[in-house]
């Protein structure tokens, strides 16, 4: 409770800073200023479980720059986070038609799909972020591997989300974390022989990528 107090005074002071930028807005070198701190005001409150707070600065972000994608794509992001899929498809929609390609709603969307089991479009997704200039190459990677395991093909899985494991290593716990809330590792139920073998796979490449 004492951390939660703490970060809650952090966010307010940040929330009181960033409205007084506002004030003092007297020109596009402070606009863009104001709309960098939105942004970055409403990350922060995503990050702390905070939705409507950051809700509304995203949306705040988006009514001042309606033509950039950036803020829909945020407010994607966010939404996704609510389980808000329709809300978010829309966003990414919006976002795509502003600046087609643009890799961080494609990883968006590639998530969403991941969590709404369409993979094979998750998978879509997933190949073309990768195949152009990305630095979340691990993430993208393990987005790929998740999907490709939905679709049954294991050894495909295993190959992207070893290559996650290389890019980013994760620890065995944090893999298996991962795999049990897709849905691939029941926690109370015994795993079959094959998934088994291919989370105990993961786990060892996990630790030593030169296995």
């Amino acid at each position: 409770k004492e951390g939660q107090a703490q970060w809650q005074a952090v966010l307010d002071a940040d929330r009181e800073a960033v409205d007084a930028q506002y004030l003092r807005t007297d020109g596009p070198d402070e606009f863009e200023l104001y709309g960098f701190m939105l942004e970055t005001r409403g990350g922060n409150y995503s990050a702390h479980l905070q939705y409507d707070k950051a809700l509304a600065d995203f949306t705040r972000l988006i009514e001042l720059y309606p033509q950039k994608a950036r803020g829909y794509f945020r407010r994607a992001d966010l939404y996704l986070s609510m389980d808000q899929f329709e809300l978010a498809a829309a966003d990414i929609v919006k976002s795509l038609e502003l600046l087609p390609g643009y890799t961080k709603a494609l990883e968006v969307r590639a998530r969403m799909n991941l969590l709404q089991k369409k993979y094979e479009q998750a998978v879509q997704d997933a190949d073309v972020v990768l195949a152009g200039k990305t630095e979340r190459r691990a993430v993208i990677q393990r987005i790929r591997g998740f999907a490709l395991r939905g679709l049954g093909r294991s050894k495909e899985a295993f190959e992207s989300l070893l290559e996650s494991a290389k890019l980013k290593p994760f620890s065995a716990s944090d893999l298996k974390s991962r795999m049990i809330m897709q849905g691939y590792y029941p926690e109370n139920v015994e795993t079959s022989l094959e998934d088994a073998r291919f989370i105990n796979g993961l786990m060892a490449c996990a630790i030593d990528p030169q296995c």
